[in-house]
């Protein structure tokens, strides 16, 4: 029998398979499912300050003139809500055996900390952080974004948050594995590669902005595989998940090659549900089987760039350094430097 466990952020996992966030993970039942399906570890539906904050503003009309009434009926409705997040805490707790992750995405500085402590309070066995936003200020200083993260981070370990923290990030900054290597100095145990932002498409008929597809799909997968090996070879003390356009279990030992210790599943488990974590791992077990591997920490990282050759094969930005390669009458060859396991 291959052994299936991984250590992500610090935390064992029975599997690399992650439930990732999502409204499939704000349902305790779904989420015992899960679980039993082989899931090594749950990340709870987000908890957004901003939402809340919108919510409990609609809850009383402020066109009246009592600002005391106001200010009562909205910090009421806004601890209702957080206390809803801490009760899906406490049952998903009470109903499953493997770590749970809550996911909070906050607009001040105090609401990271207020929400960490609560959801730490309640049995989060860690933290993640989804910190997704589009810049567009033209009068922003180069870095500003990436510091803002970094202190977000150094900030909650200062106000003596110790569980395991991963942080959620886009694919839109300028040097991504410069900020995972700063975020891993100031506390972050892991990174989630990538946050998908919402996607937008135009109505031709009506000539407007729509709203685009919902699920990731499979080419999704490939940045977040590039960048994997790129962080698990720069920044090897950093967890590493992979999150959008996993499928199945080749998606899962690809990502494991690279350097991911886990694989964040979403938008496949709203059409498969449990059983796309049941045969992905059957899959995963089937080809370590074959291949002669014993464990998924043996093959972790196998293919990160922690070599030169490997690190500049996965830099190619351009397709014309590919194609004008002694390869270049072959597009489908892939990396072919030898993979030695440890002898010992």
């Amino acid at each position: 029998m291959v052994d299936l466990t991984t250590t992500y952020a610090g935390l064992k996992l029975k599997s690399p398979i992650i439930a990732a966030s999502s409204s499939l993970t704000a349902s305790p039942a779904k989420i015992k499912t899960f679980a039993e399906a082989g899931a090594g570890a749950v990340i709870l539906k987000s908890i957004f300050e901003e939402q809340i904050q919108n919510e409990a503003a609609d809850t009383y009309d402020q066109s009246h003139d009592f600002p005391e009434a106001y200010n009562y009926i909205k910090e009421y409705s806004e601890e209702h809500s957080i206390r809803q997040h801490v009760q899906l805490v406490r049952e998903v707790k009470a109903e499953v055996d493997i770590p749970v992750f809550a996911s909070i995405n906050c607009s001040s500085a105090e609401g990271w900390t207020d929400y960490a402590k609560s959801l730490s309070d309640a049995g989060a066995d860690g933290l993640e952080l989804n910190v997704m936003r589009i810049e567009t200020d033209r009068t922003q200083d180069y870095g500003e974004p990436e510091r803002a993260i970094i202190k977000i981070v150094t900030e909650l370990r200062e106000s003596g948050y110790k569980k395991p923290l991963v942080v959620k990030i886009s694919k839109y900054y300028s040097n991504l594995i410069r900020l995972c290597a700063d975020l891993h100095m100031v506390g972050a145990d892991g990174v989630v590669l990538f946050n998908r932002s919402y996607m937008p498409d135009v109505d031709l008929s009506a000539e407007r902005l729509t709203a685009g597809p919902v699920f990731s799909s499979p080419s999704d997968f490939y940045d977040g595989l590039r960048f994997t090996a790129l962080v698990r070879g720069a920044v090897p003390g950093l967890s590493v998940s992979i999150s959008s356009g996993a499928r199945n279990g080749k998606d899962v030992l690809k990502g494991v090659l690279a350097g991911a210790n886990a694989i964040q599943m979403a938008s496949i488990l709203y059409g498969k549900k449990e059983k796309a974590i049941t045969e992905s791992l059957d899959e995963v077990k089937s080809w370590m089987e074959e291949h002669k591997y014993e464990s998924i920490t043996e093959m972790t990282g196998r293919l990160a760039a922690e070599q030169v050759d490997k690190a500049n094969f996965l830099a190619r930005s351009q397709f014309m350094k590919y194609f004008d390669s002694p390869d270049a009458g072959h597009p489908t060859n892939t990396f072919s430097g030898a993979v030695e396991r440890p002898r010992g």
